[in-house]
């Protein structure tokens, strides 16, 4: 929602409007390649310096500015702290992955999660029919993962061997023979998925985010407590945001996986 949001701002202060597809027709509105040193340097810096193409409003914008290396930041943070003029920077992402002097030149806006409903329309926007809409919205949960689920069958996997990975877990066994394959931030975040599925259906015998897993979900459901379920979302969460700062994904992967095996084993 947040990347929505930038994009719809970056378009409605360089073309007047909040169209993100105008974003395309205009050269003021700079969006890196990537996120290497080089490529700050060139695509967003000297850029900067050579004027607005149009000699109006500019705008960059860096989404998932977290992913951004600690040395390419400081690169940024002269033109952040002075930018030409009428020119914004809009930055989205997880705030501890972004330098303390870049946040506080920064105005901060907390963007809420969106509802399925929500995501789907965008999708239906993007060209996909409602019934794969309202099913991707309700697996990928942010519009970002629900597009990808849209357009990407090795997406789709991903999805189905994180979860399968969990489940394996949830039920005794040790696969860290498929932990290489399913180490990343999106795998986390569909077990994620999975184990906010199976505390609602704990407590309440509902399941919103993964109807297609509802066997598993009350297959796996009586065997643990509330509180080994939140200790498990615990986990996952902290993972999360361990890989939302550049932390080492194996190593990041080899705890969870070790910490959810040890919650097994204590609930048994």
């Amino acid at each position: 929602m947040a990347e929505v949001l930038a994009k719809k701002a970056a378009a409605l202060y360089c073309t007047g409007t909040a169209d993100p597809a105008r974003l395309s027709l205009t050269a003021d509105c700079i969006i890196p390649a990537d996120y290497k040193k080089r490529t700050i340097r060139e695509e967003v810096i000297q850029e900067l310096a050579n004027g607005s193409f149009s000699g109006g409003r500019r705008a960059v914008l860096l989404t998932g500015a977290h992913a951004i290396t600690e040395e390419a930041q400081h690169l940024l943070l002269k033109s952040i702290e002075e930018p030409p003029e009428n020119t914004i920077f809009l930055l989205t992402g997880n705030p501890a992955g972004i330098l303390p002097t870049i946040r506080s030149r920064c105005a901060t806006v907390l963007c809420g999660s969106p509802s399925v409903e929500e995501v789907a329309a965008e999708l239906v926007n993007m060209g996909a029919d409602n019934r794969n809409a309202m099913l991707y919205a309700a697996e990928g949960v942010t519009l970002a993962r629900a597009k990808k689920l849209w357009q990407s069958e090795d997406y789709r996997a991903l999805r189905r061997a994180s979860q399968d990975a969990l489940i394996e877990l949830l039920s005794g066994k040790l696969p860290f023979k498929n932990q290489q394959a399913v180490a990343s931030l999106d795998g986390a975040g569909f077990m994620l998925s999975f184990m906010k599925d199976l505390l609602t259906f704990h407590e309440q015998g509902k399941i919103y985010e993964n109807p297609d897993r509802r066997e598993d979900i009350a297959a796996i459901s009586s065997r643990f407590t509330t509180g080994r379920i939140n200790c498990i979302i615990e986990s996952l969460v902290n993972a999360m945001e361990r890989l939302d700062t550049n932390a080492s994904v194996s190593g990041t992967f080899t705890r969870l996986f070790t910490e959810i095996t040890e919650e097994f084993i204590h609930n048994d």
